[in-house]
């Protein structure tokens, strides 16, 4: 999904993060290839977080980290996750260790203090438009917690009850109408708004337009087609 959460650079305290060097992920067996597989993506699902840049990844220095990243790791372990058929991993890397990889790269760290996202997405598919929503347990909803999730993002979705309805519509939200999109959230008491929309350019592909409303500036950002 485009969800360029993490490419968003957000250094406001509010909410206070816990468990931003912890990965679960689901791994097919216990060996020590599977394992070293699995801890090279969870050790870049670390960096983005702690970095909120997936270019990061790139620098020379975390390239070679990701060769080698149970030499970051505390401490991990296996588990049965009931949502998947395999086991899981639960990877626990060492702050300390990760930070001044970041600092030899050159990059920057985000502290555990972050603010809270609201998240206005109309999406437009099989000829409609329609908004994500908090109580709907949907496939985009999933994807857009999973994309908080990665980018270490507290993110809130709207409840789409009577109030919500009365101050914005999908229409306004497509359109990204920043007034429209800053009254509605007001009851929420989110210290950032991201407005966003969703096309589907081809039968197997989305790109969209984002809009941030941070600290009384807006900031544009461009979806690029990609699979779902």
């Amino acid at each position: 999904m485009a969800l360029s959460l993490a490419s968003v650079s957000m250094h406001v305290s509010a909410v206070e993060l816990t468990g931003l060097y912890q990965v679960e992920l689901p791994v097919e067996s216990q060996s020590q290839q599977d394992r070293k597989q699995v801890s090279s993506l969870a050790l870049e699902q670390v960096i983005q977080r702690i970095t909120g840049d997936r270019l990061a990844l790139t620098e020379p220095a975390v390239v070679a980290a990701l060769t080698s990243p149970e030499s970051y790791l505390r401490q991990f372990s296996y588990f049965q996750d009931e949502t998947v058929e395999t086991q899981s991993l639960r990877l626990v890397f060492d702050e300390a260790l990760v930070n001044r990889l970041l600092r030899q790269a050159k990059q920057p760290i985000w502290g555990n203090n972050r603010p809270s996202l609201m998240v206005w997405l109309a999406i437009e598919g099989a000829g409609e438009r329609f908004l994500i929503n908090a109580d709907d347990e949907t496939a985009w909803q999933i994807a857009v917690k999973e994309a908080a999730e990665r980018s270490g993002l507290p993110v809130l979705l709207p409840l789409m009850d009577l109030e919500d309805e009365a101050n914005i519509s999908v229409t306004e939200v497509w359109g990204l109408f920043r007034s429209k999109l800053e009254k509605a959230s007001e009851r929420y008491r989110a210290e950032a708004v991201l407005g966003g929309r969703l096309y589907q350019g081809s039968p197997e592909q989305w790109a969209g337009r984002w809009q941030l409303i941070l600290n009384g500036e807006v900031i544009s950002i461009a979806s690029q087609p990609t699979d779902i």
